[in-house]
């Protein structure tokens, strides 16, 4: 059995022909090219080792490398890494793990220095680069970071205008050697994208890509196919469910995983209720962690850097007698919506939303009910409130019904008042909810606060003690000067968590820091911070080398 190379979009492949299916079935990495009796595989690392061995097992002395695949393996490029910048250690560590293989994921900590890992790859490469990051992370992050440890690196923002993205795609095919642009922006103008030549792809905040369903999993999947070079970086690749990697592990190369189909099957655990199917729990993660662990670099902030002490405290205070009141009725209704998720879900919102002084109304009435149009919009899916609705366009203004008496509000004025009297001091509060977030600045306005926008990308002045946002936001920014930190709500995603509380905890803090969590008693604040718990812990089986698990675990849920 002879196995040869050639190159596939500058990929090195082994190629074997004229192979039995059922034994190419027990090789790694095999794959048959369409209406051919060809057969390739990888031929860089780690994945040429498992291939190679597999072939050995079946032919043993039988096997024959080709001169053009023995003289490629005995190559072995090793690459000098060029850093502008003198790097930390565990930077040092991720540059040259991402030289030295083709596809690689650095799973470092918020707050390590992906960024500049990734722009000494490129110093190192000199070859066209696409890089898809979060649109907080373009300017914020990426174009600050690029001019710091890049050495005039020749880059250009793909956003904005068409005006504007035509000058980035012409720079960029002039004398550019990275083009930045967003998962969304990339998923509306794809074709555009595609018809760029670059050799490297980077996937920055890689969980963007959690679900293989969205849009942009779809665009960085096929973006992906164009780069010989593929990198992942994220401190959250998973947040608690192994689904959320399927397609990061994907873009790195598809012989990684399975169909999709059969991923959920050797890793979820379902349960039949009603004649439907869910997801209960998860399977051999041991199991995908040594998949995981085969291309990704996995980093924390306790082994990498000597931060100071950092201490979570939790602040408990029980519901008024008016939200709890509103909180019991909210919740007595949850068992008689059967397995209708959507309305369980509204349900949780609101009780959520009550914890913390707010109630949103949308105000929409059940015009559904009466009216003579139903059946022909069922049969159409014409939705109340649309262009298409014959009774009503528009959907009526929600209003916030705002609760007297609010103890976590009351205990947050409190913490900034004992916080703020050393002059020195700021503090970054998280919340929620847009109303919590309204609530919290008419009555901490006096301190000088700064609303964190979603859009606020260009950086901020420091003539503020309080930065105030909601949650979902806290990414891609640093803010060391605060000491403190308040949450006063929390969702249930655990990237959004994970990512807020090291804003303030990252290279270049000097303080101690102090988070207070602001948790509304036997409510669904306690249930969301033990699902988070629980989230962090799986996320760590599957993607943490260190962790040995072999064992189900439950999937974390409110009800």
């Amino acid at each position: 059995m002879l196995l040869e190379f050639m190159e596939v979009n500058k990929t090195p492949c082994l190629v074997v022909n004229n192979l039995n299916p059922i034994t190419a079935e027990s090789i790694f990495g095999l794959r048959k090219l369409a209406y051919k009796t060809i057969y390739i595989a990888p031929a860089y690392k780690p994945f040429i080792d498992i291939t190679l061995a597999d072939f050995r097992t079946i032919f043993k002395d039988d096997l024959k490398l080709s001169n053009n695949l023995q003289k490629f393996l005995d190559k072995n490029k090793v690459y000098t890494p060029k850093y502008v910048s003198k790097p930390f250690q565990h930077q040092m560590e991720g540059t040259e793990y991402c030289l030295d293989l083709l596809r690689a994921g650095a799973l470092y900590d918020p707050g390590l220095g992906k960024s500049k890992i990734i722009i000494d790859v490129i110093n190192t490469l000199r070859e066209k680069t696409l890089i898809l990051s979060p649109l907080i992370g373009l300017y914020n992050t990426w174009e600050k970071e690029i001019q710091i440890h890049g050495d005039n690196l020749p880059f250009s923002i793909y956003h904005g205008t068409p005006k504007s993205k035509k000058k980035a795609i012409e720079k960029f095919r002039d004398d550019g050697l990275i083009l930045l642009t967003t998962y969304e922006t990339a998923k509306k103008d794809l074709q555009v994208i595609l018809e760029l030549n670059y050799a490297i792809i980077i996937a920055d905040e890689s969980h963007k890509m959690r679900s293989i369903k969205s849009g942009i999993s779809k665009t960085a999947l096929k973006l992906s196919e164009k780069a010989y070079r593929r990198i992942i970086s994220s401190g959250t690749p998973t947040l608690g469910d192994p689904r959320h990697i399927y397609c990061q592990l994907k873009f790195l190369s598809p012989v990684l995983v399975p169909d999709y189909h059969v991923f959920k099957l050797n890793y979820l655990i379902f349960k039949e209720a009603r004649g439907k199917t869910f997801p209960v729990g998860f399977k051999n993660l041991n199991v995908l962690n040594e998949k995981v662990n085969l291309v990704c670099k996995r980093k924390t902030k306790e082994e990498c850097i000597d931060l100071p002490e950092r201490t979570i405290t939790d602040i408990h205070v029980e519901l008024s007698s008016d939200q709890n009141k509103t909180y019991k009725d909210l919740s007595l209704n949850i068992p008689t919506m059967g397995l209708n998720i959507s309305n369980i879900l509204v349900a949780l919102r609101k009780m959520h939303e009550t914890c913390g002084g707010t109630l949103k109304n949308n105000n929409k009435l059940p015009i559904c009910d009466t009216c003579i149009h139903v059946q022909d919009c069922v049969r159409n899916e014409i939705k109340p409130y649309t262009q298409q609705c014959k009774i009503e366009t528009k959907a009526p203004i929600p209003t916030i019904n705002i609760f007297k008496k609010n103890p976590k509000l009351d205990a947050l004025l409190e913490l900034l008042d004992m916080i703020l009297i050393d002059p020195k001091h700021k503090v970054i509060i998280f919340a929620n909810y847009v109303a919590e977030l309204d609530l919290i600045e008419e009555k901490t306005k006096q301190y000088g606060i700064q609303r964190l926008s979603k859009f606020m990308v260009k950086g901020y002045n420091l003539d503020f003690r309080i930065l105030l946002g909601q949650i979902s936001q806290g990414q891609s920014f640093t803010f060391n000067e605060a000491q403190y930190m308040i949450i006063f709500s929390c969702s249930l995603d655990l990237k959004d968590y994970l990512q807020a509380i090291d804003r303030n905890y990252r290279i270049g803090q000097t303080q101690n820091t102090t988070i207070y969590r602001i948790i509304a008693k036997d409510t669904i604040d306690e249930k969301i911070f033990e699902a988070i718990e629980k989230k962090q812990e799986i996320s760590e089986y599957i993607v943490n080398s260190t962790i040995n698990v072999g064992k189900s675990i439950q999937r974390p849920t409110l009800v």
